[in-house]
C-alpha cells in the first residue's frame, strides 16, 4: 500500500507545474522536442548513437501530403520524422528511408529505446496516440539493418527483411 501511495503521489507531483512562489509566473505549456540524440556503450565496448529529428507536418501543402503514416487515426500527423540515424563506433548504419519515413508523432525523447544481445542491436521507436499507437523495432546486425518489425495497436505484427 505504501508503494502504491508513493507512486500516486509521485505521479501527481511530476504532472503538476511546480510552484516557485506567488511573484513568479510558471509556464505550463509542454514543449515539443524536435531533436533527440541518445548514445552509450554496448556490452562489447562499442559506442553507439541514435539521433532523430522531427518537423511539423505542413498539411495539404506539405511535400509528404498524401502519404500514409503510422501513428494516426486517419487525421494528418502533427509531426513527421525528418531524419533518423544510427551509428556504431562512429560508422553510420545504412537505413533505407522506407524503414523510418512513415513514422509520425514519435514520442521524443522517451520513445526511442535500445536493446542488445547475441551480437545484435535493436532500436525501438514508439509513437502515435491511442488507436494509432505503434512500436517499430529495427534489428541491426554487423552494422546493417536486417529487419523491421511494426507493432500497431489492434493489428498483428508485420516484419520486413532488408
Amino acid at each position: 500500500m505504501r508503494k502504491v501511495l508513493a507512486s500516486v503521489v509521485g505521479s501527481v507531483l511530476l504532472s503538476a507545474a511546480p510552484s516557485f512562489g506567488d511573484d513568479l509566473v510558471v509556464p505550463d505549456r509542454v514543449v515539443q522536442l524536435d531533436f533527440v540524440e541518445q548514445g552509450g556503450t554496448l556490452g562489447d565496448g562499442r559506442e553507439f548513437r541514435v539521433s532523430a529529428r522531427t518537423r511539423a507536418f505542413g498539411g495539404s501543402t506539405d511535400p509528404l501530403a498524401g502519404e500514409v503514416f503510422l501513428g494516426g487515426d486517419g487525421d494528418p500527423p502533427e509531426f513527421v520524422l525528418e531524419r533518423f540515424e544510427i551509428a556504431i563506433e562512429g560508422a553510420p548504419v545504412a537505413l533505407p528511408r522506407e524503414a523510418w519515413a512513415d513514422l509520425s508523432d514519435p514520442d521524443l525523447p522517451g520513445g526511442i529505446r535500445v536493446n542488445q544481445g547475441d551480437g545484435a542491436l535493436v532500436v525501438h521507436v514508439i509513437g502515435g496516440d491511442g488507436a494509432g499507437s505503434y512500436r517499430v523495432s529495427l534489428l541491426i546486425r554487423d552494422g546493417r539493418l536486417v529487419a523491421q518489425r511494426i507493432d500497431q495497436h489492434g493489428r498483428p505484427p508485420r516484419v520486413e527483411r532488408f
